[in-house]
């Protein structure tokens, strides 16, 4: 405050209302004379109550989970006072001395079918007191998994339902293929892990998903603004990291392709990324890096150099003598500076069309025929019967597995509608049984139904249409996995808690507040295996106690992070063998809590993963 004068002794003073935070407060303060001499002062202080509520309770919980709501009440003032704290119409009375803390129990709580559990504490002495108001997550006590079935309606579909208990079903029908998106779109927008492959995918997902993903165009500028983050100083991109030597030729190669196609779309890029990026793909691309580069590295980089200007056609004229022994995923991204048949080589059924690909690439460029034939669409989108096949690509989830082949189909799909898509004027019926959950007129609106099934059942799913066009259906059914037993589909993962006994950690199954608990993971590869995570549903109970850890050697588990919810850790590449993981938690709440399976899972590979038995933890 320029206005703010001392008096004849130097001094001066102000005064300012604070929030009702409590927290530490740092006051800076710079005076200046007429004839420009200056100085610097500053001092903190912390702002408090006399009486003070903290919560002690679970950072989540699941359903099912009972924990004993607590609060620590703390008398910051000089004399002793008679507190009466409450919750729920429950009143604990308790007497604390001057700066006293006591802990407060109230009685159990059952966490049910609901986002969250809303607690309000209050405290009372009669002279002075304090509230607080917590929002405990609650999440689902068995994974989810998802049967997803898309297609045209031609006059009539029937679809048999084979319906598990506590199931639902969702339809939507579509005038365009605009909801063969959706669950891939909802997988992108979920992704639970965060390397820059990952992050640059979901972007790019984001940029094409429009009104399907809310606030998708700031996630991706956001995304963006991130790059240098990534980056090592040499200029490529790094999975998690960015020290040197960290780099990947592959990854900086998409990310350059990725920033095209965004770039076009009106985001921006930090210039010196930017620089530093086409620095590295150039050295890339003429073969000065002390690297083997596959082919489809050189491809990719092919579309940003040349936005860039930092080469031409006429230098392309190397990749153009090894086009015959090119990819099909390599063809379609040249396709532009360099036209070729593209469906040469293709398995053909009944309207649908499925490119070919070598099945001998490198697992360094994240091979998968979906990222193969949604490369050719995004060049080829005006033939709807690759569309078929891409559309025949996907998994039971309704996804295309990775995030980048996501990404890759997503865009494809994009292509295709832009070209496509024709006018739908039509009354559609849709039935399950003998009951209507949809009869309405379809033009450019999408119809939606959700039907829940509580026990199981055998049903068939009838779509009717009637009038101008074909729209398009996706029937998506939710349902649970029942978690009981360790599953192993190509990787296996076991879990065991231990806590600290006279120096070293002994397993155990009960548990007290306050302890430090080693939660390990035991996970065995069988054979050769890249890009692997593991992670761990961090218990209600727990709260991990290191955040993140990167070793300085790229190979294992090198990379791990956690949060409240989840620790998770990260190899590029593993050999056959059994990798021991482990990190340590502080046990914040009492209860019985629910400790949901730890998975280890191929990430560009979904159908190779593991899962440990769910158990339950007790603390007393």
């Amino acid at each position: 405050n320029p206005s703010l004068k001392t008096d004849k002794d130097g001094k001066a003073s102000f005064e300012m209302v604070l929030p009702d935070n409590l927290t530490s407060w740092k006051v800076v303060a710079v005076a200046m004379t007429p004839t420009d001499f200056a100085g610097l002062g500053q001092a903190d202080f912390k702002v408090t109550q006399p009486l003070e509520l903290r919560a002690l309770l679970p950072n989540q919980v699941r359903v099912g989970d009972v924990f004993a709501p607590a609060v620590f009440v703390l008398n910051r003032t000089k004399s002793e006072q008679t507190v009466s704290a409450a919750l729920n119409g429950e009143v604990k009375t308790e007497t604390l001395k001057p700066f006293e803390r006591k802990a407060v129990f109230f009685a159990p709580v059952k966490a049910g079918k609901t986002d969250k559990i809303s607690l309000l504490f209050t405290a009372d002495s009669g002279k002075d007191k304090d509230a607080l108001k917590v929002e405990i997550p609650v999440l689902k006590n068995k994974p989810e998994q998802t049967a997803a079935m898309f297609g045209r309606i031609d006059g009539m579909e029937e679809l048999p339902l084979d319906i598990p208990a506590d199931s639902v079903l969702t339809l939507s029908v579509s005038p365009t293929a605009a909801n063969a998106m959706d669950s891939a779109i909802k997988a992108m927008i979920e992704y639970p892990f965060g390397c820059w492959e990952q992050k640059i995918s979901r972007a790019w997902a984001a940029a094409n998903a429009g009104e399907k993903w809310a606030d998708g165009g700031k996630f991706a500028q956001s995304v963006l603004d991130d790059m240098p983050s990534f980056q090592t100083p040499d200029g490529g991109m790094a999975y998690f990291v960015n020290y040197s030597g960290f780099d990947s030729p592959y990854l900086s190669a998409y990310t350059g392709y990725v920033l095209t196609r965004l770039k076009a779309k009106g985001f921006a890029v930090s210039p010196i990324a930017e620089e530093k990026l086409g620095a590295y793909l150039l050295r890339i691309f003429n073969g000065q890096k002390s690297v083997w580069t596959p082919t489809a590295v050189r491809a990719l980089s092919v579309p940003y150099l040349i936005d860039r200007g930092l080469i031409d056609t006429a230098d392309l004229e190397p990749l153009r003598r090894d086009l015959p022994k090119m990819t099909a995923f390599e063809k379609a991204i040249l396709y532009p500076y360099m036209p070729t048949e593209l469906l040469a080589d293709v398995y053909q059924t009944s309207g649908a069309v499925i490119v070919a690909e070598d099945g001998d690439q490198s697992f360094a460029v994240l091979p998968s025929r979906a990222k193969t034939n949604c490369a050719v669409l995004q060049t080829l989108p005006e033939k709807r019967e690759l569309m078929n096949g891409v559309l025949a690509l996907r998994g039971k989830d309704g996804t295309w597995g990775s995030t980048q082949a996501n990404a890759f189909c997503l865009d494809a799909l994009d292509a295709y509608m832009a070209v496509n898509e024709t006018a739908v004027d039509a009354k559609v019926i849709a039935k399950i049984g003998e009951k209507r959950i949809l009869d309405d007129t379809m033009t450019s609106n999408t119809l939606k139904a959700a039907v829940p099934f509580a026990q199981p059942e055998t049903q068939t799913l009838t779509m009717m249409k009637n009038g101008q066009g074909n729209p398009y259906y996706a029937a998506v059914l939710n349902y649970p996995i029942p978690v009981n037993t360790a599953i192993n589909a190509g990787l296996q993962v076991e879990r065991t808690y231990s806590v600290e006994q006279d120096g070293k950690f002994v397993e155990t199954t009960a548990f007290k507040r306050g302890q430090t608990v080693r939660v390990t993971l035991s996970v065995h590869v069988p054979a050769f295996q890249s890009f692997v995570a593991v992670s761990d549903p961090v218990v209600g109970a727990f709260e991990p106690l290191n955040s993140l850890q990167t070793d300085v050697k790229r190979d294992g588990f090198y990379f791990k992070d956690s949060n409240f919810k989840q620790v998770t850790f990260f190899a590029e590449e593993l050999q056959a063998g059994t990798y021991v993981l482990t990190y340590d938690a502080q046990v914040v709440a009492d209860g019985v809590f629910t400790a949901f399976p730890a998975k280890a899972e191929a990430m560009y590979l979904p159908d190779v993963f593991g899962l440990s038995a769910a158990r339950e933890i007790t603390v007393r």
